[in-house]
């Protein structure tokens, strides 16, 4: 895991760019290698900053690799290989367990004790947000059951 701390037009969306390729170029050409990663998980502080990273990904036209010239074009094949998840923090939120208004919850709990409504720390590691991030950056192969958005057909 790394953390990128630089100041504003420093370029930290390069230097990530930079070590996906690099990370995932080794992935493909290496296979036995645990040393290297084709998963990236890239985690925002909110909506627009995660909408500007969109060059992260291999296949999007203003694709950093190609357009900064960052991978050699013999390489970029390698990069469609990569599974690149790009979310902000929010996603890894407590979710509402049930699908009720607080109108609806006040109703249904009456006067009696509160109703637990959000996710509780383990239904988010086993079946919650922090899993479904994971699931998708590592794939069916770690996740059996669960389809993977980011497998290229």
């Amino acid at each position: 895991m790394a953390t990128l701390r630089q100041a504003s037009e420093a370029g930290k969306t390069t230097v990530m760019a930079m070590i996906i390729a690099w990370q995932t170029v080794n992935a493909v050409r290496r296979p036995g290698s645990r040393r290297f990663s084709r998963g990236f998980l890239v985690t925002t502080p909110g909506l627009t900053i995660r909408d500007r990273l969109r060059v992260l990904q291999p296949n999007d036209p203003d694709s950093y690799y190609r357009g900064r010239e960052l991978v050699p074009a013999d390489m970029l094949a390698d990069l469609g290989r990569a599974r690149i998840v790009i979310t902000n923090f929010h996603a890894f939120r407590r979710r509402e367990t049930l699908p009720l208004s607080r109108g609806g919850c006040a109703l249904l709990q009456g006067r009696g004790a509160s109703i637990r409504s959000i996710e509780s720390d383990g239904q988010m590691l086993l079946c919650g947000s922090i899993r479904r991030a994971l699931c998708m950056v590592a794939g069916p192969e770690v996740c059996p059951g669960r389809r993977n958005l980011l497998d290229a057909p």
